[in-house]
């Protein structure tokens, strides 16, 4: 229902029915992911607090911070894991 009503161009268009959508994902959290607590709260930090309180980055230091995250490694090593659970948040 969303995407009916933005404007995209014909290469959007063509990404539409290849799209995940949150819901899709079967529940999958910060809970699925084994150890790594500290990386988890940086990209916790990093990744969805701009997205929850988008008016503490909008101006100042905070607002020049990054962004994006480069998630890279052997395949295997849990980048898809890490992308599922931002897109559930």
């Amino acid at each position: 229902a969303l995407l009916a009503t933005l404007s995209l161009d014909k290469y959007e268009k063509a990404l539409v029915p290849n799209l995940v959508l949150p819901h899709e994902l079967g529940g999958v959290g910060w809970g699925e992911v084994g150890g790594l607590e500290s990386i988890k709260a940086t990209l916790q930090r990093v990744v969805t607090y701009p997205l929850k309180y988008p008016r503490l980055y909008a101006r100042g230091i905070a607002g020049e911070s990054a962004k994006g995250v480069l998630l890279f490694g052997p395949p295997g090593t849990g980048e898809c894991v890490w992308l599922c659970v931002f897109a559930a948040v």
